[in-house]
Order: C-alpha cells, then sequence, then structure tokens
C-alpha cells in the first residue's frame, strides 16, 4: 500500500478491512443478498439505515444501506449491469467490516451509502451461471444483457446537441433521485470487464494516486490492462487508467466518424455523467476487473494481418449471424409480443440495433485512422474469440425467449428453440478449441475494486479534499 497516498490511521484502517475479504465460492443471489441485508439490521439495528428508494420493472424492492456518519458520502453502485456482480460482494465485505469495526471508516470521514443490487431484476435473470467457472455453453444459456436502452447505467436524462433522452426506466430514476438527494462526494459504479485485466477510469486527473492504482492490481497478482477494451474513443491518463467516458463522448465520435448513427444513438447518459453534472465538484471512478482470462489478450505481438481487416472480418461475420436470428426471432416476436418479459424485450431490441448497423456497418472502421495498423495476437482474440463469444450470448437469449413462448404453446416458437440450442452448442465447442480462459477467484476481483476504493477515498480525502 503506498505509504505517501495514506496517513497512519488511513492505512491502520485500510489493511484492516484488506485483512478479512472472504475467499467467496459465488456471487450471492438476489433472495441471499436481501437476506444478508436483514441479518445485518437484525444484528445491528439503528447502527445500519435500510431505505427502499424504488421498485424495479418487475416490483422487486431496490434499498440504499447506509452506514457511517463522516462527512465525506460515498454512494457505492452494486450490479450497474445485470451480469457484473462481483462488486456485490465489495459491497457486502464494506458493510460487515463498517458495522462490525465502526472506526475503519473514520479516518476517511466516510458515510457509505450503498445500493447492493442496482438491475436487480437483470440480475435475477442472472443467477443461472456462475462467472468464471460455468461452461460456455452454460454462460450463453443463462446469461442476461440488454441492450443500453435497458440498462440502468445508461439511461439517465440527457440533452446534447440533437440528442435528447428521457425514456428513464424506474431503476434508475431511484439512482438518480438517490444522487439528487445525497449529493454524494465519491461514487464507485462497480463494474466487471469480463476477460480482461483490470483497468480504470476516473471522472478527473489523480496523478497522486495512480500509483496506488497500479499497487492495487499488483496485489492481487494481475495485470495492469494496456488499454481500454470498451470504446474507440478512450483518453489514456496513464497505463490503464482512463478517462470516464459517456454519451456525449460516443456523440462526438459518431459525429465525426458515422454521422448516419446518430439518429439511432439509443441510450442516455450514464451515472457518472449524471453525477458530474449534478454534483460538479464530485469524483467517481470505475473499477473494471475480470472474471476470467486468457493470456493472449495481454500479447501486444504484431501480427501480419492489418487491423482493419480483421476487424471488418469481424463486422460481416457478426451481420450474417445477426442476419440470421432475425429471420428465426422476428415472425415469433411479431406473433407473441414482448410483453412483460426482459429477455425476449431485450432480444427485440438487439435485434433493432442490428438492423440500424446493416445500412452503413462499418464507416467508422473504414475512416477511423487507429485501424492503420497491424493487428496484435490480442487484438486477433479480441475479434476473433471474445466478439464471437459476446454474440453467442445474443443468441442465448433469443434460446430463453424462444423457450418462453414454447412453453406457452408455440410450435414455431419450439422449432426455433432447438435450432438456436444446436447452434449454440457447436459454436461454444469451436470457442472452447480456441481458447484457455482461466477463471479469476472472486476474492482477487473484488479486492482490486476494493484496494482501489480505499486509495482513491485516501487520494480524494487528503488531496482533493471533502
Amino acid at each position: 500500500m503506498p505509504p505517501d497516498l495514506f496517513s497512519p490511521a488511513q492505512r491502520e484502517a485500510a489493511e484492516r478491512i484488506l485483512a478479512s475479504v472472504p475467499d467467496w465460492a459465488r456471487i450471492y443471489t438476489v433472495a441471499e443478498a436481501e437476506e444478508r441485508t436483514r441479518a445485518l439490521q437484525s444484528r445491528y439495528g439503528r447502527e445500519i439505515a435500510v431505505e427502499p428508494i424504488g421498485r424495479s420493472r418487475q416490483g422487486r424492492s431496490i434499498e440504499a444501506l447506509t452506514v457511517g456518519s463522516g462527512p465525506m458520502t460515498v454512494l457505492l453502485l452494486g450490479f450497474p449491469h445485470p451480469d457484473e456482480g462481483v462488486g456485490g460482494l465489495l459491497i457486502d465485505h464494506v458493510l460487515n467490516t463498517a458495522l462490525a469495526h465502526p472506526e475503519v471508516l473514520r479516518p476517511f470521514g466516510a458515510r457509505v451509502v450503498a445500493v447492493r443490487c442496482w438491475d436487480i431484476d437483470g440480475a435475477a435473470l442472472n443467477e443461472g451461471w456462475s462467472p468464471g467457472t460455468s461452461s460456455i455453453e452454460e454462460q450463453a444459456k443463462h446469461h442476461f444483457r440488454p441492450p443500453p436502452a435497458m440498462q440502468m447505467e445508461w439511461t439517465f436524462p440527457v440533452e446534447y446537441k440533437s440528442h435528447r433522452w428521457s425514456k428513464v426506466p424506474p431503476e434508475t430514476e431511484a439512482v438518480r433521485l438517490l444522487i439528487d438527494r445525497e449529493r454524494p462526494h465519491f461514487m464507485l459504479g462497480l463494474h466487471n470487464a469480463a476477460f480482461h485485466d483490470p483497468y480504470f477510469y476516473l471522472s478527473r486527473e489523480a496523478p497522486e494516486a495512480y500509483g496506488a492504482l497500479g499497487a492495487a492490481v499488483d496485489a492481487e497478482r494481475l495485470h495492469l490492462s494496456e488499454r481500454s477494451p470498451d470504446v474507440p474513443f478512450e483518453v489514456p491518463l496513464a497505463r490503464g487508467i482512463f478517462r470516464m467516458y459517456g454519451l456525449r463522448d460516443y456523440y462526438d465520435y459518431f459525429e465525426r466518424f458515422a454521422p448516419h448513427r446518430l439518429p439511432h444513438l439509443n441510450r442516455g447518459a450514464c451515472s457518472d455523467e449524471y453525477l458530474a453534472s449534478t454534483v460538479p465538484h464530485a469524483f467517481s471512478f470505475n473499477a473494471e476487473v475480470p472474471r476470467a482470462l486468457d493470456r493472449r489478450l495481454r500479447d501486444a505481438s504484431p501480427t501480419s494481418r492489418p487491423l482493419r481487416e480483421v476487424v471488418l472480418q469481424r463486422t460481416t461475420k457478426q451481420a450474417a449471424e445477426m442476419k440470421r436470428l432475425d429471420d428465426e426471432m422476428a415472425p415469433v416476436l411479431d406473433r407473441n409480443g414482448t410483453g412483460a418479459s426482459l429477455v425476449a424485450e431485450s432480444v427485440r431490441q438487439h435485434l433493432e440495433e442490428f438492423r440500424t448497423r446493416a445500412k452503413e456497418p462499418s464507416s467508422d472502421v473504414a475512416k477511423d485512422p487507429q485501424y492503420d495498423r497491424s493487428a496484435t495476437v490480442s487484438d486477433l482474440f479480441e475479434h476473433e474469440v471474445v466478439g464471437p463469444l459476446e454474440d453467442l450470448l445474443v443468441l442465448g437469449e433469443a434460446w430463453r425467449a424462444a423457450c418462453e413462448y414454447a412453453r406457452g404453446g408455440d410450435g414455431a416458437a419450439r422449432r426455433v428453440e432447438q435450432a438456436l440450442s444446436a447452434r449454440i452448442t457447436g459454436q461454444a465447442a469451436v470457442l472452447r478449441t480456441k481458447s484457455k480462459f482461466e477463471p479469476v477467484p472472486l476474492k482477487r476481483s473484488a479486492g482490486v475494486q476494493l484496494r482501489a476504493l480505499l486509495a482513491l477515498m485516501a487520494w480524494r480525502v487528503n488531496v482533493m479534499g471533502v
């Protein structure tokens, strides 16, 4: 732990929090997380405030849990995406430790407000697989991650240039109102990077803390990523550390390289953008941590293939797979409607996004000069293994939707279900031969997030001020 960032009292408190991190075997289910909240209430009474802040689309209660009484309000958001549950474990540990040992928050002057499970309906839909340990086929058939227009993280209201977004789901509205009320000094959205080494997004430069973030990764025997795999417009602040991005960055990129996509930019602002516009002096960050790793994603050795060619080939194959899926599923969706099914609505929106992109699927790749280089081994793995695996997850959602309709007596849906099941099995077998993913223990992934949280809390107090 870098000695120059922490005061002695902060260092002692941080070491106490880190000393008791559990070795979790799996992510808690929604029901288990609720049981753990009730157990904390029963044991600690008024030392923990549990407040319903809203209800999900399917009627589940979303709760904010508060411990501590310091001047710095720290907001922790678990499950910002429905398949990203590692941070829920971190929240559980922070709550338990802060209640058992209240002195650990005092050197940071922290009052912690935590939302264990923000996308609570989506989290429940992901309970059939386990990060890093389920087979590719199991993950595909039990995974749920809708397009941005259905994601809590990407549906905050925003107006920017010609873009307007006001379709705010109840879960997003609950956290939006929480931000408005609490005006947090510090916020951490607890994201997972799936298959990539850890990396960080910061809402503002914090050079005094960069060494501590690298040390957080080293301490868990992981490697700090060389790049951000999320967007083509990342702004590096240091190795593995990037400026936080949002809707405005997407808009500016498409305006420059793919203006035809602007009318179809189907998302709102992210939580960090909303916080920055609401609480100007707040600080937020994301610690993206892996569920599983293949070492080829670290291999920056150049190959003989042009990167643009690799990306365009990937785009072409993806378009063919999505066109096939659209031909199969669109009649089923049109005949049955999506009703209250989040899975079916997600598939419908995935297919709508595909139809929009299909008109000019790769103009940004053709124009953006960053693709004017040779592909690395990592690039090949990204576009020939990770990308197709992510497409397989969409096939899995379609399979689940077809199963729902088939159970209702739709014979055509039953045939689609069977065809998709066979295709998922075949594609999963191919991906297994191309990959050697090694699961990352949950303790180490959550450990990176926790160490980064402690370091940046110290930075906020000691350098930036509250």
